[in-house]
């Protein structure tokens, strides 16, 4: 994924959450590759938004992810 593509999903991803539409959301959220964000912030907002659509395992993978690769 090339950055301007993943910073286009990263603004659908905060237009949907601050619009409510979780569940859209999470759906932009599984589109993009996770294992290639270092940003804390960005994956933090993607778990917080799986944790409103119900998806409570993408979630805690999110945020087992993020706490791994913390400084």
């Amino acid at each position: 994924m090339d950055q301007l593509d993943f910073e286009s999903k990263i603004e659908k991803l905060k237009n949907r959450r601050a619009e409510g539409d979780f569940k859209t959301a999470a759906k932009i959220a599984d589109k993009i590759p996770w294992d290639e964000v270092n940003d804390i912030n960005v994956i933090m907002l993607a778990a917080s938004v799986y944790e409103e659509a119900e998806k409570y395992t993408d979630s805690k993978f999110l945020l087992e992810y993020a706490y791994d690769i913390a400084p």
